[in-house]
């Protein structure tokens, strides 16, 4: 039983060393995530101590992997490139902007009477939802402050350009109580996950 314990020990140190640093993180990198020191990560990536249950879960959503192949049930998957997620996330936004650049010269081949240039404003706003939806999936509290902020502001500039009718202030009113939401929404969140 002594033996089994130390391999699962040696697997799972092997694993977690394996994912952080192909996501590019330092032992205190990981730890600060995790709120340890990065001793612990150290003993723990050297096989002589065990995170707990609840700390492998965060280890395994910080790295986009599963327990499993933590700890060695099934073989992990590793991404070759750390950035793959930021890469495809900039590949839908620059596709949303094509879109919106083909519709913007449509509109105007055809003469149609609207102020094409907002197609350009329409890809910002749908580009700040992507970046909105990828750093809930996968990426840490201030990915999603930058980009749910990103939305609000976009979001309201839009509304603003779109409808002139609408008074100004009134919209960004608006916009500072939304960011407000999401500030402490945020960081309501952190501290359950921390508690």
């Amino acid at each position: 039983m002594e033996l089994e314990e130390a391999d699962l020990r040696a697997v799972v140190g092997k694993n977690i060393a394996r994912y952080r640093k192909a996501h590019g993180d330092t032992q205190a990198a990981l730890g600060q995530k995790l709120r340890y020191s990065d001793k612990a990560v150290s003993k723990w990536e050297r096989g002589e101590g065990l995170p707990d249950l609840y700390v492998l879960t965060q280890i395994a959503s910080l790295y986009g992997a599963t327990v499993g192949e933590l700890i060695g049930e099934t073989k992990p998957e590793l991404h070759r490139n750390p950035n793959m997620r930021l890469y495809i996330f900039l590949l839908s936004a620059a596709f949303t902007f094509v879109i919106g650049t083909v519709l913007l010269f449509a509109f105007e081949i055809a003469q149609v009477r609207f102020n094409t240039w907002l197609f350009l404003v329409y890809a910002a706003a749908i580009s700040a939802l992507e970046a909105s939806v990828f750093s809930v999936l996968w990426w840490d509290i201030r990915w999603q402050l930058a980009s749910f902020s990103a939305l609000v502001w976009i979001g309201g500039l839009t509304v603003f350009l779109t409808a002139p009718g609408l008074v100004a202030a009134r919209v960004f009113l608006i916009c500072a109580a939304l960011e407000a939401f999401v500030v402490f929404f945020l960081l309501y969140r952190r501290s359950r996950r921390s508690s």
